[in-house]
Protein backbone atom coordinates (compact mmCIF):
# COMPACT_ATOMS: atom_id res chain seq x y z
CA UNK A 1 0.00 0.00 0.00
CA UNK A 2 1.30 3.59 -1.12
CA UNK A 3 0.47 6.47 1.43
CA UNK A 4 0.95 10.42 -0.15
CA UNK A 5 2.57 12.08 2.30
CA UNK A 6 0.52 15.06 4.09
CA UNK A 7 2.29 18.59 4.55
CA UNK A 8 1.32 21.23 6.51
CA UNK A 9 2.53 24.75 6.62
CA UNK A 10 2.06 26.24 10.27
CA UNK A 11 3.13 29.81 11.04
CA UNK A 12 1.98 32.54 13.88
CA UNK A 13 3.12 36.09 14.09
CA UNK A 14 2.68 38.05 17.18
CA UNK A 15 4.52 41.20 16.61
CA UNK A 16 1.74 43.41 15.41
CA UNK A 17 1.65 46.48 13.60
CA UNK A 18 1.83 50.78 15.43
CA UNK A 19 1.00 53.55 14.26
CA UNK A 20 3.41 55.76 14.62
CA UNK A 21 2.44 59.08 13.71
CA UNK A 22 0.05 61.29 11.48
CA UNK A 23 -0.39 64.86 9.84
CA UNK A 24 -3.09 66.96 9.06
CA UNK A 25 -3.36 69.12 6.15
CA UNK A 26 -5.74 71.92 7.01
CA UNK A 27 -5.99 72.96 3.53
CA UNK A 28 -7.45 69.76 1.81
CA UNK A 29 -8.45 68.30 5.18
CA UNK A 30 -6.74 64.78 4.59
CA UNK A 31 -5.02 63.06 7.85
CA UNK A 32 -1.73 61.18 6.61
CA UNK A 33 -1.39 58.13 9.11
CA UNK A 34 1.83 56.58 9.24
CA UNK A 35 2.03 53.03 10.42
CA UNK A 36 5.39 50.30 11.17
CA UNK A 37 4.72 46.27 10.34
CA UNK A 38 7.68 44.01 12.21
CA UNK A 39 8.14 41.25 9.64
CA UNK A 40 5.80 43.12 6.57
CA UNK A 41 6.20 40.41 3.90
CA UNK A 42 7.06 37.49 5.57
CA UNK A 43 6.37 33.78 5.25
CA UNK A 44 5.98 34.79 1.38
CA UNK A 45 4.39 38.07 1.83
CA UNK A 46 1.71 36.57 4.09
CA UNK A 47 2.38 38.89 7.13
CA UNK A 48 1.08 42.78 6.54
CA UNK A 49 -1.38 45.05 7.32
CA UNK A 50 -4.41 44.85 5.62
CA UNK A 51 -6.44 47.31 7.45
CA UNK A 52 -6.13 50.76 9.23
CA UNK A 53 -9.56 52.82 10.85
CA UNK A 54 -10.52 55.49 12.85
CA UNK A 55 -12.77 54.74 15.70
CA UNK A 56 -14.27 57.09 18.08
CA UNK A 57 -13.49 56.47 21.94
CA UNK A 58 -16.49 58.69 23.18
CA UNK A 59 -18.85 56.02 21.43
CA UNK A 60 -16.70 53.05 22.84
CA UNK A 61 -14.49 52.55 20.08
CA UNK A 62 -17.10 52.65 17.31
CA UNK A 63 -15.94 52.95 13.77
CA UNK A 64 -16.12 55.96 11.94
CA UNK A 65 -16.89 56.13 8.61
CA UNK A 66 -14.39 56.68 6.69
CA UNK A 67 -12.30 54.51 4.39
CA UNK A 68 -8.49 54.84 4.55
CA UNK A 69 -6.46 54.70 1.68
CA UNK A 70 -3.13 53.59 1.50
CA UNK A 71 -0.99 55.70 0.01
CA UNK A 72 2.40 53.92 0.40
CA UNK A 73 4.22 50.62 1.70
CA UNK A 74 8.27 50.26 2.11
CA UNK A 75 8.18 45.85 2.70
CA UNK A 76 12.62 46.87 3.59
CA UNK A 77 11.17 49.05 6.79
CA UNK A 78 7.76 47.95 7.44
CA UNK A 79 6.05 51.25 6.61
CA UNK A 80 2.71 52.37 5.65
CA UNK A 81 1.53 55.66 4.52
CA UNK A 82 -2.57 55.92 4.80
CA UNK A 83 -4.94 58.98 3.75
CA UNK A 84 -8.13 59.38 5.35
CA UNK A 85 -10.24 62.35 3.68
CA UNK A 86 -11.75 64.00 6.24
CA UNK A 87 -14.57 65.62 4.65
CA UNK A 88 -15.99 62.20 4.25
CA UNK A 89 -16.79 61.97 7.96
CA UNK A 90 -20.29 62.46 8.89
CA UNK A 91 -20.53 65.76 10.58
CA UNK A 92 -20.48 65.87 14.33
CA UNK A 93 -17.52 65.61 17.07
CA UNK A 94 -15.42 62.61 17.38
CA UNK A 95 -12.33 61.66 20.01
CA UNK A 96 -10.12 59.55 17.52
CA UNK A 97 -8.39 56.79 17.76
CA UNK A 98 -6.09 55.93 14.97
CA UNK A 99 -6.50 51.99 14.46
CA UNK A 100 -4.07 49.44 12.37
CA UNK A 101 -4.43 45.42 12.18
CA UNK A 102 -2.33 42.57 10.45
CA UNK A 103 -3.12 39.63 8.46
CA UNK A 104 -2.96 37.68 11.99
CA UNK A 105 -4.90 40.03 13.93
CA UNK A 106 -2.42 42.04 15.58
CA UNK A 107 -3.92 44.97 16.57
CA UNK A 108 -2.01 48.87 17.28
CA UNK A 109 -3.64 52.06 17.71
CA UNK A 110 -2.36 55.43 18.34
CA UNK A 111 -4.87 58.47 20.14
CA UNK A 112 -5.21 61.18 17.68
CA UNK A 113 -7.08 64.06 19.06
CA UNK A 114 -10.99 65.77 19.40
CA UNK A 115 -11.87 66.29 15.56
CA UNK A 116 -15.04 68.58 15.05
CA UNK A 117 -16.06 67.61 11.12
CA UNK A 118 -18.29 70.55 9.15
CA UNK A 119 -19.60 69.96 6.14
CA UNK A 120 -21.91 72.56 6.16
CA UNK A 121 -21.16 76.41 5.17
CA UNK A 122 -21.75 78.88 7.87
CA UNK A 123 -25.40 80.61 7.25
CA UNK A 124 -24.86 84.85 6.44
CA UNK A 125 -27.51 87.35 7.54
CA UNK A 126 -27.03 90.59 6.21
CA UNK A 127 -29.72 93.46 8.00
CA UNK A 128 -30.22 97.23 8.34
CA UNK A 129 -31.46 98.25 11.70
CA UNK A 130 -32.36 95.06 12.37
CA UNK A 131 -34.32 93.93 9.18
CA UNK A 132 -33.33 92.75 6.09
CA UNK A 133 -32.11 94.05 3.23
CA UNK A 134 -34.17 94.30 -0.20
CA UNK A 135 -33.82 96.31 -3.67
CA UNK A 136 -36.72 98.89 -2.33
CA UNK A 137 -34.50 99.81 0.87
CA UNK A 138 -32.09 102.68 1.09
CA UNK A 139 -29.24 102.24 3.71
CA UNK A 140 -28.73 105.72 5.26
CA UNK A 141 -24.96 105.22 5.76
CA UNK A 142 -22.98 101.74 5.19
CA UNK A 143 -21.73 101.89 8.96
CA UNK A 144 -25.27 100.74 10.02
CA UNK A 145 -25.29 97.55 7.92
CA UNK A 146 -24.65 94.36 10.06
CA UNK A 147 -23.56 91.02 9.01
CA UNK A 148 -24.35 88.45 10.99
CA UNK A 149 -22.32 84.32 10.58
CA UNK A 150 -24.00 81.27 12.56
CA UNK A 151 -22.36 78.06 12.33
CA UNK A 152 -23.31 74.82 14.56
CA UNK A 153 -20.18 73.24 15.23
CA UNK A 154 -17.06 75.05 13.90
CA UNK A 155 -16.23 79.16 14.35
CA UNK A 156 -17.16 81.00 11.25
CA UNK A 157 -14.85 84.38 9.72
CA UNK A 158 -15.59 86.94 7.28
CA UNK A 159 -13.06 86.51 3.71
CA UNK A 160 -13.80 89.27 1.53
CA UNK A 161 -16.68 92.01 1.34
CA UNK A 162 -17.29 93.77 -2.30
CA UNK A 163 -19.47 96.38 -2.84
CA UNK A 164 -20.28 97.22 -6.60
CA UNK A 165 -22.90 99.48 -9.04
CA UNK A 166 -24.16 102.70 -7.91
CA UNK A 167 -23.73 105.53 -10.36
CA UNK A 168 -20.72 105.31 -12.10
CA UNK A 169 -20.66 101.59 -11.99
CA UNK A 170 -17.92 101.51 -8.50
CA UNK A 171 -16.24 98.08 -7.84
CA UNK A 172 -14.89 98.44 -4.27
CA UNK A 173 -13.27 95.86 -2.07
CA UNK A 174 -14.17 96.94 1.79
CA UNK A 175 -12.32 96.62 4.66
CA UNK A 176 -14.62 95.19 7.78
CA UNK A 177 -14.43 96.03 11.31
CA UNK A 178 -15.39 92.57 14.16
CA UNK A 179 -18.09 93.46 16.70
CA UNK A 180 -17.72 90.12 18.40
CA UNK A 181 -19.98 87.18 18.80
CA UNK A 182 -19.41 86.91 14.48
CA UNK A 183 -21.31 90.07 14.01
CA UNK A 184 -19.38 92.49 11.44
CA UNK A 185 -19.79 95.79 10.04
CA UNK A 186 -18.39 97.39 6.82
CA UNK A 187 -15.77 100.09 7.25
CA UNK A 188 -16.91 103.52 5.32
CA UNK A 189 -16.16 103.61 1.92
CA UNK A 190 -15.78 106.87 -0.72
CA UNK A 191 -18.97 106.32 -2.72
CA UNK A 192 -21.47 108.53 -4.43
CA UNK A 193 -25.32 108.07 -2.79
CA UNK A 194 -27.92 106.82 -4.97
CA UNK A 195 -30.12 109.83 -6.06
CA UNK A 196 -31.47 108.32 -9.35
CA UNK A 197 -33.15 105.61 -9.70
CA UNK A 198 -31.41 102.14 -10.95
CA UNK A 199 -28.39 103.26 -9.03
CA UNK A 200 -28.44 100.51 -6.50
CA UNK A 201 -25.14 99.17 -4.92
CA UNK A 202 -24.65 95.01 -4.14
CA UNK A 203 -22.60 94.24 -1.45
CA UNK A 204 -20.90 90.52 -1.65
CA UNK A 205 -20.10 88.87 1.37
CA UNK A 206 -18.06 85.74 1.66
CA UNK A 207 -17.77 83.81 5.00
CA UNK A 208 -15.91 80.02 5.46
CA UNK A 209 -15.80 78.49 9.01
CA UNK A 210 -12.60 75.72 10.01
CA UNK A 211 -13.55 73.44 7.90
CA UNK A 212 -13.21 74.99 5.06
CA UNK A 213 -16.78 75.30 3.43
CA UNK A 214 -17.70 78.40 1.86
CA UNK A 215 -21.01 80.92 1.59
CA UNK A 216 -21.66 84.05 -0.52
CA UNK A 217 -24.40 86.13 0.36
CA UNK A 218 -25.69 89.40 -1.33
CA UNK A 219 -27.92 91.94 -1.05
CA UNK A 220 -29.26 94.86 -3.15
CA UNK A 221 -29.86 98.03 -2.06
CA UNK A 222 -29.96 101.75 -3.03
CA UNK A 223 -27.43 103.98 -1.03
CA UNK A 224 -27.46 107.53 1.01
CA UNK A 225 -24.90 109.01 3.17
CA UNK A 226 -26.39 108.90 6.55
CA UNK A 227 -25.87 112.96 6.96
CA UNK A 228 -26.39 113.97 3.28
CA UNK A 229 -26.45 117.73 1.76
CA UNK A 230 -27.18 118.21 -1.52
CA UNK A 231 -25.82 121.03 -3.19
CA UNK A 232 -28.27 122.55 -6.05
CA UNK A 233 -26.42 122.64 -9.68
CA UNK A 234 -23.42 125.12 -9.32
CA UNK A 235 -22.34 127.16 -12.50
CA UNK A 236 -19.02 128.96 -13.48
CA UNK A 237 -16.52 129.76 -16.07
CA UNK A 238 -14.24 126.91 -17.49
CA UNK A 239 -11.26 128.94 -15.60
CA UNK A 240 -9.00 127.51 -12.64
CA UNK A 241 -9.40 130.12 -10.58
CA UNK A 242 -12.50 131.71 -8.14
CA UNK A 243 -14.14 134.11 -9.69
CA UNK A 244 -16.11 136.56 -8.16
CA UNK A 245 -18.84 139.39 -8.65
CA UNK A 246 -18.46 143.19 -8.63
CA UNK A 247 -19.36 142.93 -4.95
CA UNK A 248 -16.42 140.63 -4.28
CA UNK A 249 -18.94 137.45 -4.11
CA UNK A 250 -17.80 133.67 -5.23
CA UNK A 251 -19.54 132.55 -8.23
CA UNK A 252 -19.79 129.02 -6.82
CA UNK A 253 -19.15 128.71 -3.14
CA UNK A 254 -19.90 125.68 -0.65
CA UNK A 255 -21.69 127.32 2.52
CA UNK A 256 -21.49 125.51 5.90
CA UNK A 257 -23.71 126.81 8.42
CA UNK A 258 -24.13 125.43 12.22
CA UNK A 259 -23.18 121.69 12.08
CA UNK A 260 -23.61 119.28 14.80
CA UNK A 261 -22.01 116.26 16.40
CA UNK A 262 -23.43 113.82 17.42
CA UNK A 263 -23.83 114.61 20.79
CA UNK A 264 -25.39 117.99 19.92
CA UNK A 265 -22.60 120.34 20.36
CA UNK A 266 -21.72 122.88 17.72
CA UNK A 267 -18.58 121.79 15.53
CA UNK A 268 -15.58 123.94 15.56
CA UNK A 269 -12.38 124.77 13.95
CA UNK A 270 -10.63 122.55 11.42
CA UNK A 271 -12.54 119.57 10.04
CA UNK A 272 -10.54 116.49 8.32
CA UNK A 273 -12.84 115.92 5.49
CA UNK A 274 -12.24 114.10 2.14
CA UNK A 275 -13.58 115.52 -1.44
CA UNK A 276 -13.45 112.95 -4.54
CA UNK A 277 -14.71 113.42 -7.68
CA UNK A 278 -16.46 110.69 -9.86
CA UNK A 279 -14.48 109.37 -12.50
CA UNK A 280 -16.95 109.99 -15.14
CA UNK A 281 -16.77 114.12 -14.20
CA UNK A 282 -15.71 115.97 -16.92
CA UNK A 283 -13.01 117.80 -15.24
CA UNK A 284 -11.47 118.28 -11.74
CA UNK A 285 -12.96 120.33 -8.81
CA UNK A 286 -11.33 122.39 -6.86
CA UNK A 287 -12.40 123.01 -2.97
CA UNK A 288 -11.10 125.39 -0.66
CA UNK A 289 -7.57 125.07 -2.66
CA UNK A 290 -7.74 121.41 -2.65
CA UNK A 291 -8.13 119.74 -6.06
CA UNK A 292 -9.12 116.67 -7.08
CA UNK A 293 -9.20 114.96 -10.68
CA UNK A 294 -11.98 112.42 -11.81
CA UNK A 295 -11.58 109.27 -9.89
CA UNK A 296 -9.54 111.12 -7.22
CA UNK A 297 -9.72 111.49 -3.70
CA UNK A 298 -8.03 113.95 -2.09
CA UNK A 299 -7.99 115.43 2.25
CA UNK A 300 -8.40 119.04 2.72
CA UNK A 301 -9.40 120.93 5.76
CA UNK A 302 -12.46 123.10 5.99
CA UNK A 303 -12.64 125.42 9.08
CA UNK A 304 -15.79 126.49 10.89
CA UNK A 305 -14.00 128.83 12.97
CA UNK A 306 -16.86 129.17 16.03
CA UNK A 307 -19.97 127.65 14.64
CA UNK A 308 -20.62 130.75 12.59
CA UNK A 309 -21.36 130.02 8.80
CA UNK A 310 -18.95 129.67 6.27
CA UNK A 311 -18.20 129.35 2.39
CA UNK A 312 -15.59 127.85 0.85
CA UNK A 313 -14.66 128.52 -3.05
CA UNK A 314 -15.31 125.99 -5.62
CA UNK A 315 -13.96 126.21 -9.03
CA UNK A 316 -12.37 124.16 -11.95
CA UNK A 317 -9.33 121.90 -11.09
CA UNK A 318 -8.30 122.78 -14.64
CA UNK A 319 -9.30 125.63 -17.13
CA UNK A 320 -11.03 125.35 -20.47
CA UNK A 321 -12.73 121.99 -19.89
CA UNK A 322 -16.69 122.36 -20.03
CA UNK A 323 -19.10 120.03 -19.16
CA UNK A 324 -20.61 118.59 -15.82
CA UNK A 325 -18.89 117.19 -12.93
CA UNK A 326 -20.05 115.46 -9.17
CA UNK A 327 -18.45 115.70 -6.21
CA UNK A 328 -18.69 115.33 -2.76
CA UNK A 329 -17.11 116.02 0.83
CA UNK A 330 -17.30 113.88 3.72
CA UNK A 331 -16.41 114.44 7.14
CA UNK A 332 -16.53 111.38 8.59
CA UNK A 333 -16.58 113.03 12.18
CA UNK A 334 -17.41 116.03 13.36
CA UNK A 335 -15.12 118.03 16.24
Amino acid sequence: TFFAPIWENIAWHTLGPSVTGFDYNETTNILQVYVNQPGDGSYFDHVYVNRVWLSDKNRNNAEISVTGKQTGRNMASGNYTYEFNMKEVPEGSYNVVINAQDTFNNTGNLPYQTVVVDNTAPSVSISYEGKPISKNVTVYGLENVRIQLTDALTKPSLSRMTLRGGPVSDAVELSWVNLGNNLYAPNYPKIFPSLNEGETYTLTVQAKDEMNNVKESSVEFNYLPNNLVRLENLKTLAVNASLKTSDNTALAVLYASQLRKKDGSIATGLQDAVLTVRKDAAFGVTVNGVSAMPGESKELQLDLGLGDSRSFPIFPAVSGLTGRSEFMINIEELK
